[in-house]
């Protein structure tokens, strides 16, 4: 097969289906009327898939929330994109409030190998869905009651994965009792891809379905439905499951792919109830072919055998198309519902084909008119074409149509109660034949009508016919024929066989033996000179007239052979119409047995040559009979050297002590015989040897297989053609000693035989791959200082690399400056780093590195405020504070100091400019800041107040008395300038304020109006001389002049007469 594969539509799920190539694109309904594939029972698994979409629509980009570790030692970091769980301990526990993968994330565990288990349990209400990567080198449990989903884009690559909505208690899990159960209603499905190649692969619940891609190449698939069920992990990579109890309506079906080469695959279910249903559905693809090394696959399809049907569509795949023997399929329950458009397959293209076990409680080939039948004569014909077949059923097996095939392939029919053949069966194949065997009964049926149409025939080389009755009847009425070489008939019972007319011809063989009576009621006829006829009726009984079976021929019976080795074996009497008596064989009557050869060939196993061993027979027909005792045997030899079975022997010697009264041999003298053996195929091995090598991405090996049992004549030249080389069964490293090194080729056996003189077994060998040593490095990032000595993992580089397209990923880790403070260059050391990815295993990394990287300092902005001033004809100012803006962080010690200001001009003014230089930082932590060196605030300078007395004025005619003095007042912060203040007399309404103005540009002097008494009588106004400002070198002042009280009246001055 080329293992090609193709989607259909299938309009029963809903779903489009892997099937091969070959398919059609729909299947035919069985006369039943329901499509095999269904069998009526319709599965609402899409939809739950459809509403699981549908709710984790809106977690497309989410990941697994809420972990807590509750067992083991586990610890759980997360980016945007990626969460890793880092397990250190064997079996870990971690309850989750919900685990879900959106599209394009991931989730890593990294655990210490790949028997390590981490058990994942959700305790939300919700379902979980995965639709990104989880990856893993070892094994993860993941398990929530509300269903589970791997959509379409989801990546899982572990060592083994169980999906279940099914609970494990915690002491169960830890103590390796992987015990499930529970009755929630949600499902498991898979829609994605998911890989354990050598690991195993879980989906348990009661209802479960597969539509994407499963694959666990030299490991376990299953498939479980029920609400209890037990996991046994074999330690190999297989996987036993067994359901304890069973769901309502359990379900499970395929529709995609589960690829398990090598390996097993195990879709089972079990009802919860006798009345209940249960459904094993397969529409997709199940492959578990036999790999090169010769480990061959197995397919079970299970349904339960009370109420469960298993509906078998699509293609069930346990071939050996590369070289070994085919593997192994069955497909059991109650009712068991064949597509007619189904392929399965356990065809060896060199080796022996395998078997399909097909398992019902009734089986009926065929349509009797009464009976619908249950597989049609052309579903047996086409699968007969593909495997040999084992139909076992609890009850009765009927063929009801006839059968006819020319494919080597053997159809076994094994009842708990009856096999009723009702029609004709010929096996034309080479080693093809039929074998019926039940508990109870065989029966062939000829019911005298058309006679010919139940006739059994084998008619090809090797072809065989083969009843076994356990405790009843081989009853045959009609023909028995085999009529090639080495072709045989073989019937036994524990009761009677009884037998008809019965044919062996060309080398045929007839072998009866009953523990009752074997009764002839037909001719037994062996018409040429190599056929064998073998009669016995006992039950181990010995001497004569021991209690056992009689060898009888009824009205028509008897035996009629020319040169043929005939055997009656009764360990009683003979009774017979013929003329046979005890004790003796006669050559009279219906037994026409013209010869008699008494020497036996003994069977040996290939040595490379024609030497053959003759022993003479000792006849068994009652009593103590001697020996046969041959003479010397000479040139006793094979026809040829090859293997093969019943092998003509020449050989030629003299009888004696044969008592003739007794045994009468006829018509021997010493001359040359003929008797015949078997040569069986010699063991020759082919084992691998041990080899250690460092990881290369590839499975590669330089070890040369040794090969043992090689014979006399066959060199390994002649022998084995083709490269004989090994390799790991895995590129990935297991461990010390831990690797499986098998033999490959392509190699053939070239002796002579079609490679039929040996049977090949390949033993592997362990072998070590060792982590191949990566050197990791990182960049950090500068940084602004901010007190401590974090830093940040730019990049993170392999030198090498990886391998290939190997997915492996320098992760992880943490980083730290050599301390926190400011400088360039700076020595960053990162630790915990380590790999991460499906092939991280394969790889050892350094978990430190250093690098270098920048602090920088901080940039404050110093702010500062002065001081107001009183005009001091100077510029200095003041720094009253200094502050930062930003601040500090935390508690660093750095202050803004220092520094001079100054106005920018001495004169007065509001809100003049000042600017402090020389200011800077200090402390102990003053280095990881900068700060300007100069600052702009405002202040102002006031000029100063002169207080002067004030300006009396007085009429010009009045005198002031010389006992009055004005009061003057003067601020004590400044000395007035003398001044020379005249005294004006004016009337009260014209006293203005009087203005003295300095000969400088300097602030004013300010005097105020002085206000004359009312009472005092003045002339009409007078001009007021003007007052001379003192000389400049006295500073500008403000001059108040101070207001006479009102009660002050000033004093009259003398007229100048008045005076005199």
């Amino acid at each position: 097969m080329n293992n090609s594969f193709r989607s259909l539509w299938n309009e029963r799920t809903g779903t489009f289906v892997a099937v091969s190539e070959n398919a059609s694109s729909q299947g035919k309904k069985t006369s039943g009327g329901t499509t095999a594939s269904g069998a009526g029972t319709r599965f609402g698994l899409q939809a739950l898939a459809w509403s699981l979409a549908c709710v984790f629509a809106a977690h497309a980009q989410s990941l697994p929330l809420g972990g807590v570790v509750a067992a083991g030692s586990a610890s759980i970091s997360a980016t945007a994109n990626q969460t890793t769980i880092n397990q250190t301990s064997q079996n870990a526990i971690i309850n989750w409030q919900s685990f879900n993968i959106g599209a394009g994330q991931s989730v890593q565990f990294v655990q210490p190998n790949v028997h390590s288990v981490a058990l994942n349990r959700v305790l939300g209400a919700n379902p979980s869905g995965i639709f990104g990567s989880l990856n893993a080198n070892g094994n993860v449990f993941l398990v929530n009651p509300n269903g589970i989903l791997f959509g379409q884009g989801a990546a899982v690559n572990v060592a083994g994965l169980v999906a279940s909505t099914l609970n494990i208690t915690d002491s169960n899990f830890l103590a390796g009792n992987y015990q499930f159960a529970g009755t929630g209603a949600g499902s498991v499905v898979n829609q994605g891809s998911i890989n354990a190649d050598g690991g195993y692969v879980a989906l348990l619940g009661a209802s479960v379905s597969n539509e994407g891609v499963i694959s666990a190449q030299l490991g376990s698939v299953a498939l479980a439905g029920g609400n209890a069920m037990t996991l046994d992990l074999a330690g190999d990579g297989l996987l036993n499951i067994a359901v304890n109890e069973g769901a309502v309506n359990a379900l499970v079906q395929n529709g995609g792919l589960i690829q398990a080469d090598g390996g097993q695959v195990l879709l089972t279910t079990q009802a919860a109830g006798s009345l209940l249903q249960n459904a094993v559905n397969n529409t997709g693809v199940i492959r578990a072919q036999t790999l090169v090394t010769g480990k061959s696959g197995s397919i079970k399809l299970m349904g339960g055998m009370t109420t469960g049907t298993v509906n078998v569509g699509g293609t069930l795949d346990a071939s050996a198309p590369n070289g070994g023997d085919g593997g192994f399929i069955e497909t059991s329950a109650a009712q068991v519902v064949l597509a007619e458009n189904k392929n399965i397959t356990t065809l060896a293209r060199n080796g022996k084909t395998g078997m399909w076990l097909l398992d019902p409680v009734n089986w009926q080939i065929g349509n009797d008119g009464v009976v619908v039948g249950d597989e049609t004569p052309a579903s047996v014909v086409t699968s007969l074409a593909l495997t040999d077949r084992t139909i076992s059923a609890t009850n009765n097996i009927t063929v009801a149509e006839a059968v006819t095939w020319v494919s080597p392939q053997i159809l076994t029919l094994d009842a708990g109660n009856d096999v009723l053949i009702k029609a004709a069966m010929t096996a034309s194949g080479i080693n093809s034949g039929m074998v019926f065997n039940a508990v109870n009964n065989v029966i062939v049926d000829n019911s005298s009508v058309a006679p010919a149409l139940r006739e059994l025939t084998a008619s090809a080389s090797g072809a065989k016919i083969v009843m076994n009755a356990a405790t009843g009847n081989v009853t045959v009425t009609t023909a028995v024929t085999a009529s090639a070489l080495n072709a045989k008939i073989d019937m036994s019972a524990g009761g009677n066989v009884t037998v008809g007319v019965v044919t062996a011809s060309a080398g045929g063989a007839v072998n009866l033996r009953a523990n009752n009576d074997v009764i002839v009621n037909g001719m037994i006829t062996a018409d040429t000179n190599n056929n064998a006829v073998i009669l016995r009726a006992d039950n181990d009984g010995s001497g004569p007239g021991a209690l056992a079976g009689t060898v009888k021929f009824g009205l028509g019976g008897g035996i009629s052979t020319p040169l043929a080795v005939v055997r009656f074996n009764p360990d009683g009497y003979v009774n017979t119409v013929a003329e046979i008596t005890a004790y003796g064989l006669k050559n009279t009557g219906a037994m026409d047995a013209k010869a008699w050869v008494f020497g036996k060939g003994v069977n040996k196993m290939y040595d490379g040559t024609r030497i053959a061993t003759v022993s003479g027979l000792k006849p068994d027909v009652g009593g103590v009979q001697p020996a046969v005792a041959l003479g010397a045997v000479t040139s006793a030899l094979f026809d040829t050297k090859h293997v093969g079975a019943q092998k003509p022997i020449t050989y030629a010697t003299i009888f004696n002590n044969a008592t003739f009264d007794l045994f009468a041999p006829v018509g021997f003298t010493a001359g040359t015989y003929l008797a015949r053996a078997d040569i069986t195929a010699r063991l020759l091995t082919i084992t691998a040897v041990t080899d250690s090598r460092v990881y290369n991405g590839t499975t590669s090996s330089v070890g040369v297989p040794t090969v043992a049992g090689l014979q006399v004549g066959d060199a390994p030249t002649d022998t084995l053609t083709g490269p004989l080389t090994q390799a790991y069964q895995s590129k990935n490293v297991m461990g010390t000693n831990s690797s499986t090194l098998v033999a490959t080729g392509p190699y053939a056996v070239n002796d002579g035989n079609g490679g039929a003189n040996y049977v090949i077994t390949v033993n592997t060998a362990l072998g070590s791959i060792t982590p191949l040593a990566l050197v990791g490095n990182i960049t950090a990032a500068n940084k602004v200082y901010d007190t401590n000595n974090t830093a940040t993992i730019v990049t993170r580089t392999l030198n090498p690399g990886v391998l290939g397209a190997d997915d492996v990923s320098y992760s992880g880790g943490t980083a730290t400056f050599s301390d926190k403070n400011v400088a360039d260059g700076k020595t960053v050391t990162g630790v915990g780093l380590g790999l991460s990815g499906a092939d991280a295993g394969n790889y050892t990394v350094n978990p430190t590195d250093t690098t270098t990287a920048n602090i920088t300092p901080i940039a404050l902005v110093g702010n500062i405020t002065a001081a107001n001033k009183v005009y001091d004809a100077n510029n200095t100012a003041t720094i009253v504070t200094r502050t930062l803006n930003p601040g500090v962080l935390g508690a660093e010690d750095v202050t803004y100091s220092g520094g001079t200001a100054t106005f920018d001009t001495p004169a007065a003014g509001v809100g003049k400019p000042v600017t402090g230089t020389g200011l800077g930082l200090t402390g102990a932590d003053k280095g990881n800041y900068t700060v300007n060196p100069t600052a702009v605030t405002t202040a102002a300078i006031t000029a100063p107040v002169v207080v002067v007395p004030p300006v009396i004025v007085v009429p010009p005619d009045v005198v002031a008395p010389p006992d009055v003095t004005p009061p003057v007042s003067t601020p004590p912060e400044s000395t007035p300038p003398a001044f020379d203040i005249p005294v004006v007399n004016l009337p009260p309404d014209r006293v203005p304020p009087i203005v003295v103005t300095p000969p400088v540009s300097t602030p004013p002097y300010l005097i105020p109006p002085v206000i004359v008494p009312p009472e005092v009588v003045t002339p009409p106004l007078a001009e007021v001389p003007p007052v001379v400002a003192p000389p400049p070198v006295v500073p500008p002042v403000v001059v108040s002049v101070e207001t006479p009280p009102s009660s002050y009246v000033a004093p009259l001055r003398k007229r100048k007469q008045d005076r005199n």
